[in-house]
C-alpha cells in the first residue's frame, strides 16, 4: 500500500508543469502573435501570476491570449501552487513591429 502511495504521488506531480514550463509555453505564444504597425493593432491583458501582470499581443490574438492565460493559470494552481506580486501601471505601445507592455507614465 505504501508503494502505491508513493507511485501515485509521483505520478501527482509529474503532472504538474513547472512555472518555469507554463512560462515557457506563454512567452513562446505571445512571441508569435505580437506583431503590430500601429498601437493600434495591439491588445493589452493581464493575465496574472506566474505570468506577468501585463501582457501585449495583437488584438487580433486577444481572446485566444486570455484562453491560454487562463488554462495555463488553471494548470499551475491545479497542482496547489499559487503566487502573487504588485504590478506597475502599464500601457500598450508598438515598437519595432512589437505590441509591448511599457510602464505607464504615471507624471510623477
Amino acid at each position: 500500500m505504501q508503494r502505491l502511495s508513493i507511485i501515485l504521488l509521483f505520478s501527482l506531480s509529474a503532472c504538474v508543469p513547472s512555472e518555469s514550463e507554463l512560462q515557457e509555453e506563454w512567452d513562446q505564444f505571445v512571441s508569435q502573435n505580437n506583431s503590430c504597425e500601429t498601437v493600434d493593432d495591439c491588445a493589452m491583458i493581464y493575465p496574472g501570476c506566474p505570468l506577468g501582470c501585463g501582457t501585449a499581443v495583437s488584438a487580433d490574438a486577444e481572446t485566444e491570449a486570455r484562453e491560454l492565460g487562463e488554462s495555463l493559470i488553471s494548470r499551475y494552481e491545479r497542482g496547489g501552487q499559487e503566487c502573487m506580486y504588485d504590478c506597475l501601471s502599464l500601457e500598450l505601445a508598438c515598437e519595432s513591429g512589437t505590441c509591448e507592455a511599457v510602464a505607464a507614465d504615471t507624471g510623477m
